[in-house]
């Protein structure tokens, strides 16, 4: 048997039929088949509500420049399936996912005699593979969806576990309190070893505290030994072991400052050797798509994946960044998240809102949106197609105005299109994460 491209990725796309079937039982037989590669790689694993993608990426970036050979899996994709494996940012090529896809096949097909291996266990064994045999030296692991039962969490000693924040999300997986949501995520906390967290609430920091002292694990919290001060175009790092100054992260938003302070305390208590010039490299060259990522000027466009009610706060928080006469958002966001919330942070500094649908099932359509806008703004439209929306966007907005593409990172790969990027399945490999 021979696969080709578009039939393996065919292949791990037909397997979002099973939805999500959140278990470490499935991945644990499929792994077992090949030597637990997993058990030999030193691993980062990071879970939180927001900011894990960047926080992965930074580390990822600062460790390339001490001489690493580095492994970043993450998701969801906003283009192509290969951005979610990489190393050293360079991402799997098309000929080693035919590889391991044949290679895994025969193992899931057995599997699903009786069980379900879902997109998400298929690919998080594939990646797990693929690092082993590239021989990395840090494979950077961001859980899914919740933590505990993540595939993710097949590993059993990571260097260090990092949760960035804890808000709600995911509800119906995870539970409807803070706490709650925390224990989940915080199952990612192993048996001595060491969990560092960007969390400033109490609910879910005493969550964490618990669960460490039950776990006899370390438990460093950033906000309490780390000073940051952040000046207009740079920050500085003050910790216990290092004084590390005009330090500039390539990522907008003081959010971004913040995942940065997270990611060099991460390393810092994993027991790394960090080198001033070289973190500095890292964070001047780290690159995460999709968030607060301008995309032209005049007029100014980003586009921004807030698709939480903690996302849609980072992002109103950071309009005050940017200098424009009018605001107009293009909002595309799944039917499943809390609307309101994020309607009640963003629309109140609208002055003009263009409602469109990503190309996928779960995307909210006109009416539910319109239904949940019209209180906070009178000026909407709706425009089915993403593309034809940005370029209605252009048509009404003026050169010092600011245009800002929200509401779904499974929407971002569509609007990235429209800016020259390579065409990809959008409403494919995205349903979950």
């Amino acid at each position: 048997m021979s696969l080709n491209y578009n039939e393996a990725i065919s292949y791990l796309y037909n397997l979002e039929k099973f939805g999500i079937s959140l278990g470490l039982h499935k991945i644990e037989q499929i792994l077992a088949h090949f030597n637990n590669p997993h058990d030999k790689l030193a691993i980062i694993h990071i879970a939180g509500t927001n900011g894990k993608g960047s926080t992965a990426s930074i580390i990822e970036s600062i460790l390339i420049e001490h001489g690493f050979n580095v492994g970043l899996y993450t998701s969801p994709h906003l283009i192509k399936f290969n951005e979610r494996i990489r190393i050293n940012k360079e991402e799997i090529s098309d000929e080693d996912i035919v590889k391991y896809v044949f290679k895994l096949k025969p193992i899931t097909d057995k599997i699903n005699q009786k069980d379900s291996v879902t997109f998400f266990d298929f690919t998080t064994a594939l990646a797990y593979m693929y690092f082993y045999d590239k021989n990395v030296d840090y494979a950077v692991m961001e859980v899914g969806l919740g933590g505990a039962l993540d595939s993710t969490n097949i590993v059993k000693k990571p260097i260090v576990s990092i949760i960035t924040n804890i808000s709600k999300e995911h509800e119906e997986f995870l539970g409807d309190s803070l706490e709650d949501i925390a224990k989940e995520k915080g199952g990612i906390i192993k048996e001595n070893g060491i969990l560092v967290t960007g969390e400033t609430k109490k609910v879910p920091l005493k969550v964490f505290e618990n669960i460490t002292k039950e776990k006899n694990s370390q438990f460093y919290i950033v906000n309490n030994n780390v000073k940051i001060t952040i000046m207009k175009n740079s920050f500085d790092y003050i910790s216990g072991k290092y004084d590390f100054n005009d330090l500039h992260c390539n990522l907008l938003g003081k959010h971004q400052v913040r995942n940065a302070a997270l990611a060099i305390y991460a390393l810092e208590k994993a027991g790394f050797n960090l080198d001033y010039e070289n973190v500095k490299k890292g964070l001047s060259k780290v690159k995460w798509e999709g968030r607060l990522e301008i995309a032209q000027k005049n007029p100014l466009f980003l586009i921004d994946g807030a698709h939480n009610p903690a996302g849609a706060e980072v992002l109103k928080e950071n309009l005050k960044l940017f200098k424009y006469n009018k605001l107009f958002f293009i909002i595309s966001v799944m039917a499943d998240k809390d609307i309101d919330s994020i309607f009640s942070k963003l629309l109140p500094y609208a002055d003009n809102i263009i409602f469109t649908k990503a190309a996928i099932e779960r995307a909210a359509d006109k009416d539910l949106l319109k239904e949940k806008a019209v209180k906070y703004c009178k000026n909407i439209i709706f425009i089915e197609n993403i593309k034809k929306a940005i370029e209605k966007a252009f048509t009404i907005a003026d050169k010092n105005d600011m245009i800002i593409f929200t509401g779904s990172l499974y929407a971002v790969g569509e609007a990235k299109e429209f800016f020259g990027n390579e065409k990809g399945k959008f409403s494919m490999g995205n349903n979950y994460k």
